[in-house]
């Protein structure tokens, strides 16, 4: 089961340390105005610098401030998604819920309510065509935030370069979430159907979660999509295996789903752990527990893997053996897991 490109999409953790840096540019921007006119032509001139002339010159322009404040609005829609994502505990079954209201979120800036409206499903907003006018707003209607419409207002210009300003910005919001689109693994069958492990889905939405799971949905349009249809297909379970999981998932879903929905918390529990206590541990379940354990090793992210990289380039040192690396990785790993702090690892 190739899922290889899942991870691909998030590669804006860019976008972590840009809110911040933007944050403290507005903030301080006031203050670089009145230094730089204070010293200017003074012994402190801090445009006989090839970098103060660079800072002098984009002081000049107008619409710096509106700039700043629109890059930061984009970053801070961003940043809470790819912030929860970097993490390496099963985060798949809440992915395709959370990138769903992300790419609605950004639609919702600069598409037509109506057009909007009738994309109830991701599948829907994929398809929305971002190259035709008349599914866009025009450009003085396009929401671009509180805080850039403030700083808009303070702007000493003439109306038809306020306009063209939100034009650009129109034209940034329509290209950014083309390629998020592109990149999201929505196409994925299984990103969707994976959600079905998700406690707040299990509690809300039982019927929703068992078609997600099971392999005889008639009336399920994304029927080829269920889970145990894609393990079936990529024959890692055999049909009477399917059989007794999808018996299985409907008896887990009446006895657990609402407790698990009452008492998951995604900030402090890790999903794998919960369901093991539930699920794992229980006879009953034990073929849907080999399915899921199947489907909570797929990964939603590479952030893991590239810290990892940096971690063993910190142990490195000249002529080290693999063995010793190993070693070093795993009483790292076993300090990480109990909390980062040597003297409450218990020594067996």
């Amino acid at each position: 089961m190739k899922l290889t490109s899942i991870h691909r999409w998030n590669h804006l953790n860019i976008l972590n340390i840009v809110a911040g840096c933007s944050e403290r540019a507005i903030t301080v921007l006031p203050n670089v105005r009145k230094y730089f006119a204070a010293a200017k032509n003074g012994p402190n001139d801090p445009t006989k610098s090839e970098a103060g002339k660079f800072v002098s010159k984009a002081l000049e322009k107008p619409f710096l401030e509106p700039q700043l404040q629109f890059f930061n609005t984009m970053a801070l829609i961003f940043e809470p998604t790819f912030t929860k994502f970097q993490a390496d505990k099963p985060m798949l079954p809440f992915l395709h819920a959370d990138l769903e209201n992300l790419v609605r979120g950004l639609l919702r800036r600069f598409v037509r309510k109506e057009v909007l409206d009738e994309a109830k499903t991701s599948f829907a907003l994929m398809k929305i065509d971002l190259s035709l006018e008349v599914n866009l707003k025009t450009a003085n209607k396009v929401d671009l935030g509180v805080a850039v419409e403030s700083a808009l207002t303070k702007v000493k210009a003439k109306d038809v370069e306020k306009l063209r300003f939100r034009n650009e910005c129109r034209t940034f919001l329509i290209k950014t979430a083309a390629k998020l689109v592109e990149r999201c693994p929505f196409k994925y069958k299984l990103v969707q159907a994976v959600g079905c492990l998700s406690p707040s889905l299990m509690a809300k939405n039982r019927e929703r979660s068992f078609d997600y799971m099971k392999i005889d949905c008639q009336d399920n349009p994304h029927r080829s999509e269920t889970n145990l249809a894609l393990l079936l297909e990529r024959k890692h379970i055999s049909k009477i295996e399917a059989e007794r999981a999808s018996m299985q998932f409907s008896l887990f879903l009446d006895r657990e789903g609402p407790e698990l929905g009452r008492s998951f918390d995604l900030e402090k529990d890790r999903l794998d752990h919960v369901l093991y206590k539930a699920m794992g541990k229980q006879s009953d379940f034990k073929d849907i527990w080999h399915c899921v354990k199947i489907l909570l090793i797929l990964s939603h992210g590479n952030a893991f893997v590239e810290s990892g990289f940096s971690i063993n380039k910190d142990m490195l040192v000249e002529n080290m053996h693999e063995e010793t690396l190993l070693a070093l990785r795993r009483v790292w790993d076993y300090v990480s897991s109990n909390g980062g702090d040597v003297a409450n690892v218990e020594v067996i």
